[in-house]
Parts: structure tokens; C-alpha cells; sequence
């Protein structure tokens, strides 16, 4: 489980920063 949290994770951060339409994401 801790593979796909991570794996969710980065998803959920990097996807939406990529493509410029994520307000939630604000990772690093």
C-alpha cells in the first residue's frame, strides 16, 4: 500500500502542476 500512496502522491502533485491547472497542488 505504501507503493500506490506514493505513487498517488506524486501523482496528485506532479500531474496537475505540469499541466498549469492545479490550485491544490502545491508541492515543491
Amino acid at each position: 500500500m505504501a507503493v500506490q500512496a506514493e505513487g498517488a502522491f506524486v501523482d496528485v502533485h506532479f500531474v496537475p502542476q505540469t499541466t498549469g491547472g492545479g490550485g491544490t497542488a502545491q508541492g515543491p
